[in-house]
């Protein structure tokens, strides 16, 4: 992917991701299935466009930067059987911020347009 084709999804409404969002490859994880698939990379507006359209994080990822974070979330009852998954938000993939949310170690991922992270997440959980 070159730079040219680095740009965000027709449906981000303005503004979004934030201007403070940068690329930068760090190691994340992320709960997924067993194996990993496509499906678990959707965020909560493509999973649900009326309910999420007005919330900007919605449109990105929920990674953490600790994978005993990701054990945390595994408290909710949609995620308890998830496993976790260990990728990097490599620059060509889109953005990433520090955003509030369950744990410290949370961070919003948006995503640039035809980036498939599945295809570079390996479960690390059994």
């Amino acid at each position: 992917m070159n730079n040219n084709e680095l740009k965000f999804p027709e449906y981000f409404p303005p503004n979004c991701p934030p201007k403070d969002a940068v690329q930068c490859e760090i190691e994340v994880y992320r709960l997924c299935e067993n194996p990993v698939c496509a499906e678990d990379f959707l965020s909560h507006y493509q999973k649900n466009p009326q309910l999420y359209k007005s919330i900007d994080i919605a449109y990105g990822l929920s990674v953490c930067t600790v994978p005993d974070d990701c054990l945390k979330l595994k408290k909710y009852p949609a995620l308890k059987n998830k496993k976790i998954a260990r990728g990097i938000t490599y620059i060509y993939t889109g953005v990433i911020k520090q955003t509030n949310g369950s744990t410290k170690s949370h961070y919003t991922w948006w995503l640039f347009e035809s980036v498939e992270p599945h295809t570079y997440f390996r479960l690390v959980e059994a």
